[in-house]
């Protein structure tokens, strides 16, 4: 764990052997012991996270069901505290998606050519292993990101949003957490310490139910001292640890927010071009686009993944782009693209298909799944562009619909909004 069906039931098989994994319903199991140690603080919570699951699952507790699933890009986290016995069974089953797609749907106004199953565009899942030729057919399927609990007498957090820019000779931060905590923690202040410089924050509380109290931090700070982040070709790749302190009546809670570097990013579209400019330097963009660097798990080892990059890094590349038929990529890879100096140009993972984005429940998966990767990726210095898709209107073009219909609100409405909202500026 984490993992994929294939990776489990076949991890020696050659990539032509595999089963037609979509076929089948597929259950995983896990029996475990209650996390709450017996002398614990009463008032001690457990909860269970579930970062990816591919991709229609269902998850069981004890037998009772607590999350269900229908986009392998969203993560779940519920309190399970309630639902503990001392000995428990967690159960999660992985539907047959082929069976799914059996199911009747309203037609696109127009079709792709990259897929076989034109329905596959109602289903979040990603394309790797059912487009034929690109890759083997291994269709994920599986709990393809990690599972985990986390158990906690005073404090959860829920969000971590962090934006930064460089504004020519000061580093500017911007950071925002939400969490909740257990009753009896006191929690009046909160710290940001970034670039060796510590910063008072704001936080505000609230009640929830459950007795549990929310809070917000808040921190708008200019970090004196700093160097900016650049590409490898044009300079060094400064980077600086951030954390933020909770000093609550229980002991003070650091939560780290990772490396995060200064760079601004801006681009010139005159004429039609698109000419990136980082830190107010032009920048001849050169690179690649990335496949998973294991198609069969879609994670692979970090070590593989690193030593891969540096090769790209090597060649004197400066930019990858991850386009929207594979998968957003692994904390490991954004990190390991800080480090190297590769600009990274992010797709949403959505590709050559009239997605039904006037489908209410599409509609808020989609905007949770935006949120969520949002908020994980923006505080990487790499990521240098936001795109909303891959060769959709080159499709819809190439099939001969209508201008009008070449386009959607999910890329001219949604997808903006979401960074909009999260006060994006990155192109």
């Amino acid at each position: 764990m984490p993992g994929t069906v294939a990776k489990s039931v076949a991890p020696q098989a050659s990539l032509d052997d595999h089963d037609d994994y979509d076929r089948l319903d597929w259950w995983y199991h896990r029996r475990f012991e209650n996390p709450i140690a017996p002398d614990a603080p009463e008032e001690t919570r457990v909860r269970l996270q579930l970062d990816g699951l591919a991709t229609l699952a269902e998850v069981w507790l004890n037998g009772i069901l607590v999350v269900t699933s229908r986009n392998m890009y969203v993560g779940s986290c519920v309190d399970i505290t309630e639902l503990l016995s001392a000995q428990n069974h967690l159960v999660i089953a992985f539907r047959s998606l082929s069976a799914s797609l059996s199911e009747r749907r309203p037609r696109p106004r127009w079709k792709t050519q990259l897929v076989r199953e034109q329905k596959l565009r109602w289903y979040r899942t990603t394309l790797l292993g059912r487009i034929p030729g690109w890759t083997p057919a291994i269709a994920p399927v599986g709990p393809w990101r990690s599972v985990s609990l986390e158990v906690s007498k005073d404090i959860f957090v829920d969000t971590l949003r962090i934006r930064s820019d460089w504004d020519g000779d000061t580093g500017v931060l911007s950071l925002q957490a939400t969490g909740s905590a257990t009753p009896d923690v006191s929690l009046d202040s909160a710290m940001l310490r970034v670039g060796g410089h510590e910063f008072a924050a704001s936080i505000t509380k609230d009640n929830l139910t459950g007795g549990l109290q929310s809070w917000t931090v808040h921190a708008d700070v200019r970090v004196p001292g700093v160097e900016p982040w650049w590409p490898r070709t044009h300079g060094e790749q400064r980077l600086y640890q951030c954390e933020l302190s909770l000093p609550t009546s229980n002991g003070p809670v650091d939560i780290s927010c990772g490396r995060i570097g200064f760079r601004s990013v801006d681009v010139d579209d005159s004429d039609g071009r698109i000419g990136f400019r980082v830190n107010g330097v032009e920048i001849f963009c050169r690179g690649a686009c990335w496949t998973s660097n294991d198609v069969v798990s879609l994670v692979g080892e970090p070590a593989e993944l690193k030593r891969t990059l540096e090769l790209l890094a090597d060649a004197n590349a400066n930019m990858v782009r991850v386009g929207g038929t594979m998968v957003y990529e692994s904390d490991d890879f954004y990190r390991a693209c800080d480090e190297l100096g590769i600009m990274v140009w992010q797709d949403f993972m959505f590709a050559n298909m009239d997605y039904p984005i006037a489908d209410p429940e599409f509609a808020a998966s989609i905007e949770t799944e935006a949120g969520q990767q949002i908020d994980r990726l923006a505080a990487h210095p790499c990521v240098v562009a936001w795109c909303g898709g891959s060769e959709v209107e080159q499709q819809a073009a190439m099939f001969g619909a209508p201008r009008e219909a070449w386009s959607s609100s999910l890329y001219t409405e949604v997808l903006p909004n979401e960074l909009a909202k999260r006060g994006i500026t990155t192109p």
